[in-house]
């Protein structure tokens, strides 16, 4: 399965945003202090050098993690999504002219937020990425995206990969 070869320079960039009155460099360090809400955790997550970084300490359980987490996580990384493209035209612009494509996270390494590699992963994160951009079309023109970004398959039409694990 062929990577998008348009998206993932762009997507994979850190493009900093405000959420719950504080700057956060990426997606990732949002979501994972996110797991420690009302803690000083959060903060020590804010503060770390790298999206990857932000990932190890939020995946440590040397950490109590907020009891509702497995109830808000995909909440909150929609509104770290929404965030992240309401304030960076270039990316609304870029998630704009998907158009109505299937949005797909190809990692081999997560079936949860990606699609397993193979397909059977649940994809949340397209998932999340087509929600943002249902949000915004109402509001913005979609332009135009390279045809190596797309591929089709059987049964689903157009799809477009696009990798945001390093955020």
């Amino acid at each position: 399965m062929a990577h998008s070869r348009t998206l993932r320079p762009i997507l994979s960039r850190s493009y900093p945003f405000e959420l719950d009155g504080l700057r956060w460099r990426t997606v990732e360090q949002y979501f994972q202090a996110q797991k420690f809400a009302g803690t000083a955790h959060v903060e020590a997550i804010r503060q770390t050098p790298s999206p990857m970084v932000a990932a190890r300490v939020g995946r440590s359980r040397a950490r109590l993690l907020r009891s509702d987490w497995e109830l808000v996580k995909v909440e909150i990384m929609l509104r770290a999504v929404r965030a992240k493209f309401a304030q960076h035209a270039q990316l609304a612009a870029l998630l704009l002219s998907t158009g109505d494509t299937l949005i797909v996270e190809h990692s081999r390494r997560d079936s949860y937020w990606g699609d397993g590699g193979d397909g059977s992963g649940a994809n949340r994160l397209g998932h999340i990425l087509m929600q943002a951009r249902a949000r915004s079309c109402a509001s913005d023109s979609p332009t135009t995206i390279s045809s190596d970004a797309k591929r089709t398959l059987p049964g689903l039409g157009n799809v477009l990969e696009c990798a945001l694990c390093s955020d």
